[in-house]
């Protein structure tokens, strides 16, 4: 069975936190309103089932905590992933409840656990003479820099004493990351570490990770390359989601012309130039 059955799309909000329930009525509207530029500009890189908001506690708090927004949802047979936020032993009771599988980030501030982990891994995986074997290998090239990626699993690391109370907790991995930035010389690296309640395959666990930031992550390079996103300088609020708006719907426009190879950002320059090729594709006179 494939638990990877969504496809999300990122919408930034950056909504003012409301302070009564009229306001919240009003976020609420807005941020509906923007579902369809969301999935608009996703939509080029994949069919988008979910729309997820990451800052959706300041666009409409109507869940307090994660368990209630899990109560709402039907998650029999998927993987539910959260960052270190959501690593809490009643957020993964409460998935389990659900008939789900959790993978959560394991971060420093859980202490014991951590600590317990790392040297677990230390030991068995990435130390001199350990031994161990990754169950995942790759290297990945583009965007200037080579990644290598190393995954370890370890049914074994569910019996360190820091890790008994966990529900279900059936592996821990450890994801190590090897950049390289081309012409720099420069190298960093860094583990993660994941529990987990599911028993699928390794394969499985690495393409949820991967998938975890992978649809934000990707819309914000390529918002970054286009538009150069990072570097405006508008400050106001309203300004600024009005702008990432216009950008997102450029995006989409831009993305949906596949008569040609030209990058992204070379598509976007031609329409600045070209005011035919700008009309062809606002009015989707383009070749899909």
């Amino acid at each position: 069975m494939d638990h990877l059955r969504y496809a999300a799309a990122a919408c930034q909000t950056d909504l003012v936190n409301p302070v009564d329930r009229a306001a919240m009525r009003s976020n609420t509207d807005r941020m509906l309103s923007m579902i369809d530029s969301a999935v608009a500009g996703s939509a080029p890189f994949l069919p988008v089932r979910l729309v997820v908001f990451p800052e959706f506690a300041h666009a409409a708090p109507i869940f307090a905590t994660v368990p209630e927004l899990l109560d709402t949802l039907h998650l029999d047979g998927c993987i539910v992933t959260l960052d270190a936020m959501g690593c809490q032993k009643d957020i993964a009771a409460k998935i389990r409840d659900g008939d789900a599988d959790y993978l959560l980030v394991l971060k420093a501030n859980h202490g014991r656990a951590f600590e317990a982990v790392r040297e677990h891994f230390e030991h068995f995986c990435f130390g001199r003479g350990s031994g161990g074997r990754p169950v995942f290998d790759a290297f990945d090239e583009g965007h200037g820099r080579l990644v290598r990626r190393r995954v370890f699993a370890s049914p074994a690391a569910r019996e360190l004493e820091p890790l008994h109370d966990w529900p279900d907790l059936r592996t821990v991995l450890a994801v190590e990351t090897i950049r390289s930035v081309n012409g720099t010389g420069k190298t960093e690296a860094e583990i993660r570490y994941f529990l987990t309640s599911c028993g699928d395959d390794p394969t499985v666990l690495v393409r949820a990770i991967r998938r975890h930031w992978s649809i934000e992550n990707a819309l914000h390079w390529v918002l970054d390359v286009t538009f150069r996103e990072d570097d405006s300088r508008v400050r106001d609020r309203t300004a600024a989601r009005n702008f990432a708006l216009v950008r997102k719907i450029a995006l989409n426009l831009v993305a949906a012309d596949r008569s040609s190879q030209t990058s992204v950002r070379g598509r976007r320059k031609k329409a600045a130039w070209n005011d035919d090729y700008m009309l062809r594709i606002i009015t989707r006179q383009v070749h899909a």
